[in-house]
């Protein structure tokens, strides 16, 4: 699931109660307080940080958010872990789709941390270097589950035959593809890129299961190798095997234990910014 920032930004900081089209923390949910604290150990939240540097990072629950998390190392990711109480509520962890640069760091006094927010926001572009590309491939039921997947591997194996990088990615629930900001062509304005190459796309494609909300510039990704509290998977990246035969089985945290986390990285299929433009020249414009 993907979050706009027009669902969270009018919210306060930190507190209680729903937000927005988040799918909140539940009284049946399928993990434990132990099994999160379990599931972050040491090779995953090294695998985490490799992708919070130059990110604004987001902990989202039921009763309890906080956002403008910066965790530009592993320490300083610990730090906000335990400085934030991350493991004493159910949060799943989102980063921001925007590339930052100096991004500032926030006080843990909510009252301070707040007018450092609404300074963030007034400020937003002095930090914002760039804009990923996230397609959200939305699922619900069994029945959208098996068409977004179906969509998914469909786009993942033309972008591969046309040397497109990306990242394809189980969600938790349904699919995301990211492809870097660094791929947009430099004629090209990459604030306004995003939201049009997913209009583009789904209509190309007559993509029923694409959201093309992910091209707003303050929106929510879910971190991969993070727990979906809500169903109990992970957001893993796909290898080819995994992307070819998906087996949500062995998404579940207590299955995918026994996969080889270590460097085991985003699985960025190969290409650069001339095999995006071409792909882009030759499809879209």
């Amino acid at each position: 699931m993907v979050i706009e920032a027009m669902d969270i930004d009018n919210l306060p900081l930190i507190g209680p109660g729903k937000i927005g089209a988040v799918e909140v923390e539940k009284d049946d949910l399928p993990v434990s307080k132990q099994d999160i604290s379990n599931w972050y150990n040491d090779v995953v939240l090294f695998e985490i940080v490799k992708q919070t540097k130059g990110r604004e990072i987001a902990f989202l629950g039921k009763n309890y958010y906080v956002r403008c998390i910066k965790a530009h190392s592993f320490s300083y990711l610990l730090h906000n872990l335990k400085g934030l109480g991350f493991f004493g509520h159910k949060l799943n962890m989102y980063y921001g789709l925007n590339r930052l640069q100096n991004m500032p760091q926030f006080s843990y006094n909510m009252k301070m941390r707040k007018d450092q927010q609404i300074k963030f926001k007034q400020n937003f572009e002095d930090y914002n270097k760039g804009l990923d590309i996230a397609m959200d491939f939305d699922a619900h039921n069994s029945k959208d589950f098996s068409l977004a997947y179906e969509e998914f591997k469909y786009i993942c194996h033309f972008f591969e035959k046309e040397k497109v990088m990306f990242s394809p990615r189980f969600s938790g629930s349904g699919f995301h593809i990211l492809i870097p900001s660094e791929l947009v062509p430099e004629e090209m304005d990459w604030r306004e890129f995003p939201q049009e190459f997913l209009k583009e796309i789904r209509s190309l494609f007559n993509l029923t299961s694409l959201d093309i909300s992910t091209g707003d510039s303050r929106s929510l990704l879910k971190i991969p190798y993070s727990l979906d509290i809500n169903t109990g998977n992970i957001c893993m990246p796909l290898d080819k095997e995994q992307l070819d035969n998906f087996d949500i089985k062995k998404m579940y945290f207590e299955k995918a234990k026994s996969m080889t986390l270590k460097n085991r990285g985003l699985m960025f299929r190969k290409g650069d910014r001339d095999t995006f433009k071409k792909f882009v020249s030759e499809y879209l414009w």
